[in-house]
């Protein structure tokens, strides 16, 4: 078992998160904390980092040792971006933190800032398509990903202080200082001529800006969960925050709700880039990512671990089941076992859209309220993956999840489904109870927990299905619990249901 400490010194802040890695490469975020320096703030007209904000670089790094240390930490992965590139004096400041802390930090390229962004949204985000912008403190990062692949990046040194300095964007904005400002942006944004190949896609934002865009919009909304990752905003939501906000003096904004009191005076520049570019690739939504260059190093670290990924989420539900402590032989016979009756049950169920991911994530981790009680755990199952922070599903998706693990028994959850109509409506609802039959069938299937399934076959008939489950050994046990879900079948499908 590792402990792995890894620091973001960013030009706004010093983010630190410590992960947990097991022997079988299986990981837990164990604690993140931050700092806002803003150490881009303090370079002088010399293109030096200011003493006070040297120091202030060095107290947040013998915190951070300190910190990684009471975790036992057996690496500690360290990199500056943009403030650090630009200043002159960058380098000194990285020897004198290895001097007063022995972390060997690494000035990282825009390049590699974008691939590293390019790592955490590809292997967490739901879309696999997208155009990733991540701004800092001073510089903006530009990645084209299609099919999780990338296709272009680039890093651009222009990030939300810059813009602070360069515009006067505390107070409200002005028509001239606005029109100076997206004159500006339009400029930089020639610079980047693949930038039509992003035509259409969605924006995939890292960073504080695109959190706190997506915050403000969740309260507006009341959106009823609350997770930042994979959060959606529709287009002119982001444009109806910029519109409010440009409009706005300083108090103002620090109050503003969602809005971070320590953004409120350079936010309107870097939302004034989010703003131009949607416009300018016609992109209908921003999808927040709240994974960046920290987990782009861990996934990093894992790629060097030879951990390859084709899957997104079934990487992040592996290893889900493995540090919840679930039954991974048991876990995928009930997968095997749901799709198959899916697959076979289509005439019947009439499911058209793409549901494999709620199918995936409800079968492998319907026993993830176990870790509370085993009593009543299906229900507890609900609030387990909803807050387990499953990579690479959409929110609706994640929510499907929830409820048809927590219908693998006997449960009326969905009974309370109206505190999630912004996500899902009465058609989701007869979908989640027609999956989780399923559900609950291929888990009496398995009872024993011994695979004692090995497959199943279907007759449908005019008032009837017949189930005929093909088994080494007699599958008493298996059949009597499946039966139990037969009357639940019908009141359903209004078709008898068999299992033989």
């Amino acid at each position: 078992m590792d402990t792995i400490g890894i620091i973001d010194m960013g030009s706004n802040s010093v983010r630190l998160i410590l992960v947990r890695v097991f022997k079988d490469l299986s990981f837990r975020l164990m604690d993140e904390h931050k700092e806002s320096i803003r150490l881009g703030d303090g370079i002088d007209q010399y293109s030096n980092l200011k003493e006070d904000k040297i120091q202030d670089a060095l107290k947040t790094m013998k915190m951070f040792k300190r910190l990684c240390d009471a975790q036992n930490a057996t690496k500690i992965i360290a990199v500056a971006t943009a403030a650090v590139r630009k200043a002159n004096n960058g380098q000194e400041l990285i020897d004198r933190i290895y001097d007063e802390t022995n972390i060997d930090m690494k000035v990282i390229s825009g390049k590699d800032e974008a691939y590293f962004d390019y790592l955490a949204v590809s292997h967490s985000v739901f879309s696999k398509d997208g155009l990733i912008l991540d701004i800092g403190g001073g510089s903006f990062e530009l990645v084209l990903m299609k099919n999780r692949e990338l296709i272009e990046s680039v890093s651009i040194p222009m990030g939300s202080i810059d813009f602070a300095q360069k515009f006067k964007i505390k107070d409200p904005l002005t028509k001239d200082e606005e029109k100076k400002m997206m004159k500006f942006i339009s400029d930089k944004l020639k610079e980047v001529p693949w930038l039509k190949s992003a035509k259409n896609l969605p924006l995939i934002g890292v960073g504080g800006t695109l959190r706190n865009i997506g915050k403000i919009n969740m309260l507006k909304r009341n959106y009823p969960i609350d997770i930042l990752h994979n959060y959606e905003v529709k287009t002119d939501e982001v444009f109806e925050i910029y519109d409010e906000l440009k409009a706005m003096d300083y108090e103002s904004k620090k109050s503003y709700p969602g809005l971070s009191s320590d953004r409120a005076d350079i936010f309107i520049g870097s939302l004034g880039l989010v703003s131009a570019i949607m416009k300018q690739i016609n992109s209908d939504k921003l999808i927040v990512s709240g994974k960046g260059v920290r987990e782009g190093l861990f996934y990093n670290y894992l790629l060097e671990k030879n951990v390859y990924v084709d899957n997104p989420l079934m990487l992040s539900l592996e290893n889900t089941t493995k540090i919840m402590g679930l039954d991974l032989v048991h876990s995928y016979q009930v997968r095997k076992l749901t799709k198959r009756l899916f697959d076979l049950l289509k005439p019947v169920h009439k499911i058209t859209d793409d549901i494999g991911n709620i199918i995936d994530t409800s079968s492998l981790l319907h026993d993830a309220g176990i870790i509370i009680n085993y009593y009543n755990h299906h229900r507890n199952s609900f609030f387990v993956i909803l807050n387990s922070q499953v990579n690479g599903l959409s929110h609706k998706e994640l929510l499907m999840s929830a409820y048809t693990a927590s219908m693998h028994r006997k449960n009326k959850a969905l009974e309370n489904y109206s505190r999630y109509k912004l996500l899902l409506d009465s058609e989701d609802v007869q979908k989640i109870k027609k999956i989780a039959i399923f559900l609950r069938i291929a888990e009496s299937l398995d009872k024993s927990m011994s695979c004692i399934v090995s497959d199943l076959e279907i007759e449908i008939k005019k008032d009837k299905v017949i189930i005929k489950v093909i088994s080494k050994d007699n599958p008493e046990v298996e059949l009597n619990d499946a039966r139990t879900a037969m009357s639940a079948f019908k009141k359903l499908y209004k078709l008898d249901l068999i299992i033989e």
